[in-house]
């Protein structure tokens, strides 16, 4: 038996007939007439794989109306070929040595913002996580999936956003402009140097009053130097 690689997805149809399903044997009782419609025994089908349900959201307008290709899942032991003991009621499935699953979608294009489309896999049961592409007739992006179980037999949702393209940063220009005279003060364009403002004008000082003359003194007024800690003579 096989859970294959390549699935395929027509709009929102999914058809299960892809994958495996298997029935424990049982002995009819009584007679069979093969050429009579005749009912021998029932047999209860069940699945062997566990089918993912990606509810896709796209975060930007700009994906909006684009063509939807495929998915694919990068995890581990995803598909793959096995065989299977059918007397056993567990129906444990060994480990499979597929790493992908790609589902080829046909007739789904991306909703408007805050819509959503759905889209299938059914992969072998377990704990998966990895990485989902989503590719459109234009772009390919690459969404991280957290860590989630999937059972036997059951359908999990998982929630994707596809985030919009994050726009380039703009670059520093490698040897940017200094402003000229930065240094210099008188500059109104430099705010590190303001202008200083004009010292405000000192009033003129009040004249002195006028010292009466004292009387006439035989005074050594030449310039040399002297020793500050010798008197000095003032009057001869």
């Amino acid at each position: 038996m096989t859970i294959p690689a390549v699935q395929h997805q027509d709009g929102d149809s999914f058809y299960l007939y892809q994958f495996p399903l298997v029935a424990a044997p049982f002995v009819a009782g009584g007679t069979v007439d093969s050429g009579l419609n005749m009912i021998a025994g029932e047999l209860q089908m069940h699945p062997l794989y566990s089918v993912a349900r990606f509810d896709i959201a796209f975060a930007s307008a700009e994906y909006s109306g684009q063509v939807i290709k495929s998915i694919t899942w990068y995890s581990k032991c995803l598909s793959g070929d096995f065989t299977i003991d059918l007397t056993s009621s567990e129906y444990e499935l060994p480990a499979l040595n597929g790493n992908t699953v790609t589902t080829e979608v046909a007739g789904l294009h991306v909703p408007e913002t805050g819509g959503s489309v759905c889209i299938y896999a059914a992969v072998a049961p377990g704990t998966h996580s990895g990485e989902l592409t989503i590719e459109t007739d234009k772009v390919k992006i690459a969404v991280a999936l957290n860590e989630t179980e999937f059972k036997r037999g059951v359908m999990t949702e998982v929630k994707v956003t596809v985030p919009g393209s994050t726009p380039d940063e703009p670059s520093e220009p490698e040897n940017p402009e200094e402003p000229e005279n930065p240094e210099n003060p008188e500059n109104p364009e430099n705010p590190e140097n303001p202008e200083e403002p004009e010292q405000p004008v000192d009033p003129e000082e009040p004249e002195q009053p006028v010292v009466p003359e004292e009387p006439d003194l035989d005074i050594d007024d030449s310039t040399e130097s002297f020793d500050p800690l010798t008197p000095m003579d003032w009057q001869r």
